[in-house]
């Protein structure tokens, strides 16, 4: 089985190196059927407006049996201050921010990509002054999400799981109504999935029931660490293992 993974920085591991869930759950499934299973694993974003005509070119590259498709929610429900910049400033100021903000991690993160104190200070004093702002919203990003479940549905002979991530913890969270907004958007997502007999598969309940749940995010709130890729791997080799 030759598994396409539409990924991003959770994907990689950058915030905990080792095993990820992609890698842990192609284990499980060749472990169970006791078939080759192959990862191939690219950068991608479904906020970015090719990310549809992206996806595709991707499957008619790997030709992959399966494509995993990740679903956050921290686009609408985190807060970024360069996202507050550009509102404030435009495009152009924006990006120069983020590149300053992207020089300021290299310089104030360990290997673990966690911030120490003088990057935890600096970030603190620009959220205070310039405020943050979510990506988008619930429904653009449902958008976002139904135009690639449609682009990838053109392809023969090729299967998509939906990897829904847990909902993000408190500490990145800043929308009032986050759990509702997430319910709303994985049904939006869940329906569009369906038209094409795709399907979704949830680890919120398997995150919350882990014995070390609290142990499962790195201090950002919306990255898993090595423990919580055991857990997301698990239920994805669950899901891919119950496709018909």
């Amino acid at each position: 089985m030759r598994i396409l993974v539409l990924g991003n920085s959770d994907t990689r591991g950058e915030f905990a190196p080792g095993v990820t869930w992609p890698e842990q759950a192609a284990a499980l499934v060749s472990a169970a059927t006791r078939e080759e299973v192959s990862i191939d694993e690219r950068r991608f974003s479904a906020t970015r407006p090719d990310a549809p005509a992206f996806a595709a070119t991707l499957v008619e590259e790997v030709r992959p049996d399966l494509v995993l498709l990740p679903l956050g929610t921290f686009a609408f429900t985190a807060g970024f201050t360069w996202v507050r910049v550009q509102r404030f400033f435009g495009v152009r100021v924006a990006n120069w921010y983020r590149k300053g903000e992207a020089a300021m991690d290299s310089r104030t993160r360990n290997e673990q990509r966690l911030p120490n104190s003088m990057g935890r200070t600096l970030r603190g004093t620009m959220r205070r002054l310039v405020g943050t702002q979510p990506m988008t919203t619930s429904k653009g990003l449902a958008t976002n999400y139904r135009d690639v479940l449609r682009a990838l549905a053109q392809a023969e002979d090729c299967n998509v799981l939906v990897v829904a991530y847990p909902p993000e913890r408190a500490t990145s969270v800043t929308v009032r109504d986050a759990f509702e907004q997430r319910r709303m958007f994985l049904e939006d997502v869940a329906a569009e999935a369906a038209l094409h007999r795709f399907h979704l598969v949830d680890s919120m309940a398997a995150y919350h029931d882990a014995p070390n749940s609290g142990e499962l995010f790195t201090p950002d709130g919306f990255h898993s660490t090595a423990a919580g890729h055991q857990v997301l791997g698990a239920v994805v080799a669950a899901g891919i293992l119950a496709l018909p």
